[in-house]
């Protein structure tokens, strides 16, 4: 983790905003360079000092900041064609966020975040102390 990495956040809602302003990132070696989004009333607006960018200018967008990883938060139903359009502008690897395992070429590493296993795992473990 001594590299830095830089990453494009592709859907600017509730989730994509606040990995946009999570301080954190930083101090991890990752710095957020590119917002982008297809919905017209959140192109243009700035979230955590950057401007987010209309997605259809994603190969531009991550060239001109030398992005690294693509974080996907949204739909599912888009999720497919976001890192398909990730992998084809340049980005070396993908998060996911969102409910859909993605296929992608074996060379792009890809982690996938279920954050419903995470709150299945701790009901578990909660179950487990209510047992004992």
């Amino acid at each position: 983790l001594h590299k830095r990495w830089r990453l494009a956040i592709v859907g600017i809602g509730h989730l994509g905003g606040a990995l946009a302003n999570y301080v954190n990132f930083t101090s991890l070696g990752f710095s957020v360079v590119a917002l982008l989004d297809n919905d017209k009333k959140i192109i243009g607006n700035k979230v955590n000092g950057l401007k987010v960018t209309d997605s259809a200018d994603m190969k531009r967008v991550v060239a001109a900041n030398a992005v690294d990883i693509g974080v996907i938060t949204v739909p599912a139903s888009e999720a497919q064609g976001v890192a398909e359009q990730l992998i084809a502008a340049g980005v070396k690897g993908i998060w996911n966020f969102a409910p859909i395992k993605l296929g992608v070429p074996t060379e792009v590493p890809l982690v996938n975040e279920d954050l419903s296993i995470g709150l299945s795992a701790l009901s578990y473990h909660m179950t487990q102390e209510e047992q004992e």
